[in-house]
């Protein structure tokens, strides 16, 4: 009770930065929507494409409008739209083509076909079309869709507002404990018939109603500004606001981290250093499995992977088993701190 009297203030501030920074991304959907929007491909109306299923491959039948004065045509192959080398199948004669894929995963992959005219020795763009529907640059980077307001919910949890929060509560528990030991008021507070496990106890529960305030805040502003702006379909309310919450063990993991670097090193700025390091590997990591394709092997040796947005929104469903998990390993890590207080000595 004694540090919630004293950081009220500071809590308050931060739970109303934080609804208001929320609702304030939520609000926004409305007119920054298009930016997520898949670009229409140039000239996509003068081609089209029938895909014929070849058992490990498929045929990409494609057919063209004629252009006045063509000799021939060429097909130009691009596993992106904006690829500068693609491949060039030459002097085409008629209106169609055809083109294999090899299915990967036993799925058509996403390739663009462009097609150029060639009239009177000069090339002359006639369009493009995609083998399948075409992502924009967030699905393709994130394997996100963009195309409702989950998306970008999913998109700044991951990339924004659990990093802010998660940073936020490692910063104060790092600093919560170690501010006691810089301003030498350590060996005062144990003169007091308050034992080491009694301190570090109180720190903890505070540290602990903190997140679970941020995250029930950060979750109703979600709800709420949804609801707001119309995007509050039915079934939604209950994943969006889950989603918040379940982030609940991963910053009880960073408190953990947070409080044993705070009781062994006693210095408030290598403490939130190492606390700052911790979480910024677990974002990184995260981001690299999911985007690098080959290392989704390193989700698993992140925190993150088991507080899963997009399962949740998306799918609704969550894991118990992973939020028990790493509930325990936040609590084994807790007690590694007790202990280690336990046989610390306290600087004069």
């Amino acid at each position: 009770m004694m540090e919630l009297r004293s950081n009220w203030k500071t809590l308050s501030v931060f739970l109303i930065v934080l609804a208001f920074l929320v609702s304030g991304l939520v609000f926004a959907w409305p007119s920054m929507g298009t930016v997520f929007q898949a670009d229409e491909l140039e000239g996509q109306e003068k081609l089209s494409l029938e895909l014929e299923d070849m058992g490990g491959s498929v045929r990409v039948k494609l057919q063209w409008e004629p252009v006045d004065g063509a000799d021939n045509y060429t097909l130009l192959v691009y596993p992106s739209k904006h690829m500068l080398l693609p491949e060039r199948i030459e002097g085409i004669d008629g209106l169609a083509e055809d083109y294999d894929l090899d299915k990967k995963d036993g799925e058509v992959p996403q390739m663009y076909f462009a097609i150029l005219a060639s009239v009177d020795g000069e090339e002359q763009y006639v369009g493009m079309i995609s083998s399948v529907e075409t992502k924009t640059l967030y699905e393709e980077m994130f394997g996100l869709d963009m195309s409702g307001v989950e998306g970008l919910v999913i998109l700044l949890w991951d990339l924004f507002w659990g990093l802010l929060m998660i940073l936020f509560i490692g910063y104060l528990a790092a600093s919560t404990v170690t501010r006691d030991f810089e301003e030498r008021k350590m060996d005062v507070l144990l003169s007091t018939p308050m034992t080491r496990r009694d301190y570090l106890a109180g720190k903890f529960t505070f540290l602990i109603l903190y997140l679970a305030l941020m995250l029930i805040v950060s979750g109703l502003a979600l709800v709420i500004s949804m609801e707001a702006i119309g995007e509050l379909r039915e079934g939604m309310a209950t994943p969006l606001f889950m989603a918040s919450v379940l982030a609940f063990p991963v910053g009880l993991l960073v408190i953990a981290v947070a409080s044993l670097a705070g009781v062994y090193l006693q210095e408030s700025r290598t403490a939130v250093g190492i606390t700052f390091l911790f979480v910024l590997m677990m974002f990184g990591i995260s981001l690299v499995g999911s985007m690098a394709e080959g290392l989704e092997y390193l989700n698993a040796y992140t925190a993150l992977t088991y507080w899963d947005v997009e399962a949740i929104l998306i799918d609704k469903v969550y894991s118990v088993g992973n939020f028990i998990g790493m509930t325990a390993l936040a609590v084994v890590i807790l007690i590694a701190s007790i202990l280690v207080f336990e046989r610390r000595d306290i600087p004069g």
